[in-house]
C-alpha cells in the first residue's frame, strides 16, 4: 500500500458540492503535486499557482472537461495526516452551507490533530 496517497477532500467529499460552483481538492504531497504539474504542463493545460490567488496553502489548480480541480501540496507525515483527519471528521457531520463556518472547522481538527500528534 502505498503511504501518503492522494486523496479527495472539501465538499466534493462531505458536502455540501454544488457542481456548478465547486472544485475538487485533491490532498498530495509537495513531490506527487511536482510529478503531476509538470504533467498536466505537458499536456498543454493551463495551471494557476496557488500563491498567485493569496491561497494559505501550496499547489495549483487546473481544469480539465469544464470541471476545476485544486491541488493542495503537503510535506508528508503530519501535515498530510491532519489534512486526512480533518476530512474524516467532516465526513461525520452534516453538511455545513456556511463555508467560512465550514473552513473554520476544517482549519480547527486540523490544528486538534497536529496539537496531540506534533
Amino acid at each position: 500500500m502505498q503511504k501518503n496517497k492522494p486523496f479527495i477532500t472539501g465538499t466534493s467529499v462531505y458536502g455540501p458540492f454544488d457542481k456548478e460552483n465547486s472544485d475538487i481538492d485533491i490532498v498530495m504531497t509537495y513531490f506527487d503535486s511536482e510529478v503531476l504539474l509538470e504533467k498536466i504542463k505537458l499536456a498543454g493545460f493551463e495551471v494557476e499557482l496557488a500563491q498567485e490567488r493569496n491561497t494559505n496553502y501550496m499547489g495549483f489548480k487546473f481544469e480539465i472537461a469544464g470541471r476545476q480541480f485544486q491541488v493542495i501540496a503537503v510535506t508528508p507525515g503530519v501535515e498530510y495526516e491532519s489534512w486526512l483527519y480533518a476530512t474524516g471528521m467532516m465526513l461525520n457531520l452534516e453538511a455545513m452551507h456556511d463555508r467560512e463556518k465550514r473552513i473554520q472547522l476544517f482549519t480547527d481538527f486540523k490544528k486538534k490533530y497536529m496539537k496531540k500528534n506534533f
